[in-house]
């Protein structure tokens, strides 16, 4: 039987494969860390699923790419998912709750989170994946 935690881990999953071309698993991990900062900070009441959808309306990467489910990474990536969404790995994101690949920044969010230093500072990056609180 699906419970609802597969439910939302399986949307966690398909929202981060997504990003594996950009820093592979450490940017996907960063990601997820950040979505999970904003369940935790109480984004949308805390609902993982509201978090998900309002990060995908709000994303370039609209498109939907399923894995193939013998890729070694994306085996890699559900353990991550069950970690971050069980809140047993460590935040590699240094509380963050923005992210951008800083090169391909919007002017929007150029505006709004860079720009803004004083209530939006630069806490990590993994390699061109900024993560901003």
């Amino acid at each position: 039987m699906l419970t609802q935690e597969a439910f939302i881990k399986s949307h966690l999953l398909t929202y981060l494969w997504r990003f594996r071309k950009v820093e592979g698993l450490s940017g996907m991990t960063g990601i997820g860390c950040v979505l999970r900062n904003r369940v935790l900070s109480g984004w949308f009441a805390g609902d993982w699923l509201s978090v998900i959808k309002d990060t995908v309306e709000r994303s370039q990467f609209a498109n939907i790419e399923f894995p193939d489910m013998r890729d070694p990474l994306f085996a890699r990536l559900v353990w991550k998912v069950e970690s971050i969404f069980d809140n047993t790995i460590d935040d590699i994101t240094n509380g963050g709750k923005y992210w951008t690949v800083l090169a391909e920044a919007t002017e929007e969010f150029k505006k709004t989170i860079i720009q803004h230093p004083e209530d939006h500072p630069r806490l990590s990056n993994v390699g061109g994946i900024y993560f901003f609180g």
